[in-house]
């Protein structure tokens, strides 16, 4: 979890055991699953010879059948065919499951095959095609100028042995060859359709040879734009055109507005998808030194995912990918320990959910007495475990506070652990519970054990800008694996105001922000008991979706301790989510809803938050206490739980989603599913950052380009006021003005605003 603080922000985790550090109570590793490897990005460029790729290769390596990334496993890169130089080959995996390498091209065109394998791979290694050739370049004979619309025959050098792959590009629009022929001279015609959009002018006309771009030669141009698409204020399109030639002409008009989204609705979140978004705004608009045109105003999208690093070291941002593979080796190692067990079928919700005979509670066990001493075992900063004692401070109804006997001067004082197991028990068990679901109780005793420990403290690097505040380890809940301690317990951290385990943090600040991470908590506990112990479910919920619905409990409390009058209260329960949804709307390319940088960002939990506020808003035909209960008892997961859950398609919700995060609230009359229902988005995120922080930027008076890559669930808002006669046209393709990966979902919302 991530809630806000001021000036620092603070991370609570899930965990789950893992093969590494307990690899004893398991089959040996000769019984763990075969790996699968398999291409996430760069497998299949074009450069010239002598050049480095343009984009690096980058592999996954999964256990097989769990598809849980496998982390630290040596990856085999080898140059197969053609001549170059592996670069940046022979790393391990990280802790997402993922390898990559470059290469430096030789001489000579042709194809080069880059293999990466791994020991112990089931089915085919991944393959890299890479293409050596030289970049097309078109040519015009002086003076031509062309008819927009019409179908002309151009002439381009280096084709290739394949010159029906090839585009020609206008202005950054693409132009598919219709066709190709033999020149009088011997050279290649290509015969393209001159793209209707264009107007007046000149336009820079390149060649595109499958993803390799040739230089550009400015040629002239004569044309009115094409058809004029006309919206009345609040309406919209959604353009998905599978060949990225399609294009959409605004009029021109006084205070017209209008959005555009574009949207990355893959489901598949190891994935990445380039794509360029071209305006053009027509009329001559010379390049220095040249007599053509191009975009004059430019945006790059960049997104990578967050390096792992080794800890300790690089803050929390480094560490909490380790975590994250911790808790998905720990479920693959569920297979293999449970693989004589027979697990109870896939049910829905609708038809009940088993017990897992293996994981039943014991019988009732005798409360501890306030004063008692008992050990712990928990997983320290170097990922095994450490044996502490701690004594029960407070014994509530359904609340056990222990602390630590090591832990530091200027603490808590009996009181205030009072008041955490009365928060406890009083609001957020009863709230909690009935939103989501019963926990399960190897207690024995039906208390939550609360461990406030300088343990936590120590797992944060000193000088960070965000801590961690505490976790729960599904670990605990299972019977019999070393270091778990059989029952639901919370690790939290102490004050330590003399900085003995870390930065300074007194007992106010460390009082501000733990109700909060137990409710968040709270939740990851009670969907492992519901998910895992009774479902049956062997893979973890998805990130995005497991703390989106832990920030929801966080929402609930907040409204609860509105109900009871408690105002300053629920603002701590409520803070951090619209802190860190402010996060992403300031920088939204910057992570995307189906995260997949090991723990996940803080802007990528802001995105998981906005998205259930939004399904909750939606839901028209289910109340939000059945939603979710259905989304924390299923045993699909992701993307596919939504879809099962809602009863919509992906793109449609994400659509809607990314549509809303804008629209909501503006005033404009727009689609009911441009809103978040029950949800005032502007006011909940300006009243953190004082600014609704979307604020996309403003195109329409010149040429326009955006490109780069996104991620699956990345999103990118632009606004567009035409200027001039011709108005202003825009165009989504795939990287430069290739086709679009089928796999990215690659699609265009507009709205008009105004």
């Amino acid at each position: 979890m991530v809630c806000s603080l001021p000036g620092r922000l603070l991370l609570g985790l899930v965990l789950f055991p893992s093969v590494a550090c307990w690899g004893e109570d398991l089959a040996g590793p000769a019984a763990l699953p075969a790996l699968e490897v398999s291409i996430v990005a760069g497998g299949e460029q074009w450069v010239e010879p002598f050049r480095a790729l343009p984009q690096r290769m980058e592999v996954l390596v999964r256990h097989v059948p769990s598809g849980l990334p496998a982390r630290g496993v040596p990856v085999k890169w080898s140059l197969e065919a053609g001549s170059g130089v592996l670069q940046e080959a022979g790393v391990s995996t990280d802790s997402l499951g993922m390898a990559w390498a470059r290469l430096q091209l030789g001489e000579g065109e042709g194809e080069r095959w880059v293999v990466a394998d791994v020991d112990g791979r089931a089915g085919e290694p991944a393959r890299f095609r890479i293409e050596g050739a030289w970049p097309p370049e078109p040519s015009f004979p002086d003076g031509q100028v062309l008819q927009a619309g019409s179908e002309v025959w151009v002439q381009v050098d280096n084709p290739g042995p394949s010159p029906e792959e090839l585009r020609l590009t206008f202005s950054g629009v693409p132009a598919p060859a219709l066709g190709v022929r033999e020149a009088s001279s011997g050279a290649r015609e290509v015969r393209v359709k001159v793209p209707p959009c264009l107007t007046e002018g000149h336009a820079e006309v390149r060649a595109l040879r499958r993803r390799l771009l040739g230089p550009g030669v400015s040629v002239g141009v004569k044309g009115d734009g094409g058809p004029l698409l006309r919206l009345n204020v609040g309406e919209h399109t959604v353009v998905n055109d599978p060949s990225g030639t399609h294009c959409l002409r605004l009029p021109p008009g006084a205070r017209t507005d209008y959005l555009a989204v574009v949207q990355i609705t893959s489901p598949w979140a190891n994935r990445r998808f380039g794509l360029t978004l071209t305006g053009v705004s027509g009329g001559e608009s010379p390049l220095a030194g040249g007599g053509g045109s191009a975009p004059t105003a430019s945006e790059e999208l960049q997104w990578q995912s967050v390096g792992t690093g080794a800890w300790p070291g690089g803050g929390v941002d480094a560490w909490k990918p380790q975590l994250r593979a911790l808790e998905e080796e720990a479920l693959v190692a569920s297979r293999v320990a449970s693989a004589s067990v027979d697990p109870p079928p896939r049910q829905n919700i609708s038809k009940g959910l088993p017990d897992l005979p293996v994981f039943r509670s014991g019988g009732e066990a005798e409360v501890p007495e306030p004063g008692s001493v008992r050990e712990f075992r928990i997983l320290d900063r170097e990922l095994g475990f450490r044996t502490l004692e701690a004594r029960a401070e407070v014994v509530g109804g359904r609340a056990i506070v222990y602390q630590d006997l090591d832990a530091p001067a200027g603490g808590f004082t009996i009181q205030q652990m009072e008041a955490f197991a009365s928060e406890f028990d009083d609001a957020i068990y009863p709230v909690v519970t009935q939103a989501f679901g019963s926990p399960s109780n190897l207690n024995g005793h039906g208390r939550v054990v609360i461990l406030l420990t300088p343990q936590v403290n120590r797992l944060t690097p000193r000088g960070s800008d965000s801590f961690v505040g505490g976790f729960f380890f599904g670990l605990d809940l299972l019977r019999g694996r070393t270091g778990s301690n059989e029952g639901e317990i919370f690790y939290a951290l102490v004050p330590d105001p003399d900085a003995e385990f870390g930065d300074p943090r007194d007992a106010v600040l460390v009082s501000r922000v733990l109700p909060a991470i137990l409710a968040h908590e709270f939740q990851h506990m009670i969907h492992f008991n519901q998910r895992v112990l009774l479902g049956g479910a062997l893979v973890p919920e998805a990130l995005w979706l497991s703390e989106g619905l832990a920030q929801v409990a966080e929402d609930l409390m907040g409204e609860e301790h509105r109900r009871r009058g408690n105002l300053q209260l629920a603002q701590r329960y409520e803070e951090g989510n619209w802190l860190r949804a402010s996060r992403f709307l300031g920088a939204p390319t910057s992570g995307a809803l189906l995260a997949f940088q090991g723990g996940g960002s803080i802007v990528e939990r802001g995105a998981g938050w906005l998205f259930l506020r939004y399904l909750q808003g939606q839901a028209h035909d289910m109340s939000h206490h059945d939603l979710l209960v259905a989304l924390t008892r299923a045993t699909l997961g992701g993307v596919a739980n939504v879809e099962n859950t809602m009863g919509r398609g992906w793109a449609q919700l994400f659509s809607g989603w990314s549509g809303a995060l804008y629209l909501d609230g503006l005033g404009v009359n727009v689609d009911p599913g441009f809103r978040f229902p029950g949800t005032s988005l502007r006011d909940g995120v300006g009243a953190v950052s004082g600014v609704f922080p979307l604020r996309p930027n403003v195109v329409g008076s010149r040429n326009y380009q955006a490109r780069g890559t996104l991620p699956s669930g990345g999103v990118f808002f632009v606004r567009v006021a035409p200027q001039g006669e011709h108005g202003f046209s825009l165009n989504l393709s795939g990287l430069d003005g290739a086709q679009p990966d089928p796999d990215a979902g690659l699609q265009l919302l507009l709205v008009r605003l105004r």
